[in-house]
């Protein structure tokens, strides 16, 4: 299977990839379309080749130790392990780079959680604190009559369970809705974008 193009350049210096005299750079490094004709390496039962003067998107062919474009050979090197650690210096490279990036992302995902959880239950136990508050107030301020209809836990539980409630809507319920529901819209996109008909 092709594990990417390469450019091939006459140089003596050091390079990225050098190998046999001529230094190899992968097209995706490059800031400009590549002009000159391209190198590829394709692996076929457990060896790799590196072939040469490919055009892009070429589909490579191995047969009996021969690479193959449209059914005409073209040019090709078989890679001992050796060579190929060479060439795989750059992905090592790249792993490197893919894994520092991927650790920043998840602490940056974790202070982001810590700093929603904390947020959230500061304003909902800011809230609680209003709406309760205001409760106890309204009670104390009930006649006498009001007391003897109403059990003093049936008041309590007004003031304790049911704004624990309404804290937990604020900072659970809702949020999780938002949260969902950006995450079905966002996987709808995507599906659109893949594979319009299949998404339908």
């Amino acid at each position: 299977t092709p594990t990417g193009h390469l450019l091939a350049v006459r140089c003596t210096e050091r390079a990225p990839s050098v190998y046999d005299g001529v230094a190899y750079v992968r097209t995706t490094n490059l800031q400009h379309p590549p002009t000159a004709a391209l190198s590829e390496i394709v692996s076929s039962h457990g060896q790799d080749y590196l072939v040469s003067d490919i055009n892009a998107g070429a589909k490579v062919k191995i047969q009996g130790g021969s690479a193959y474009v449209h059914g005409f050979e073209v040019q090709s090197v078989r890679l001992s392990p050796g060579a190929v650690q060479l060439f795989r210096k750059q992905d090592k490279t790249g792993l490197l780079w893919l894994g520092l990036i991927y650790a920043l992302v998840v602490l940056v995902a974790f202070g982001s959680n810590y700093a929603q959880t904390y947020i959230l239950q500061w304003c909902g136990q800011r809230i609680i604190y209003s709406i309760r508050s205001t409760v106890f107030q309204h009670i104390e301020g009930m006649h006498l009559q009001f007391f003897d209809r109403n059990p003093i836990g049936r008041l309590v539980t007004r003031v304790t369970n049911d704004t624990e409630a309404l804290n937990e809507m604020y900072t659970s319920v809702l949020v999780n809705i938002f949260k969902d529901g950006f995450l079905l819209i966002g996987a709808v996109v995507i599906m659109f974008v893949i594979d319009r008909s299949l998404a339908y």
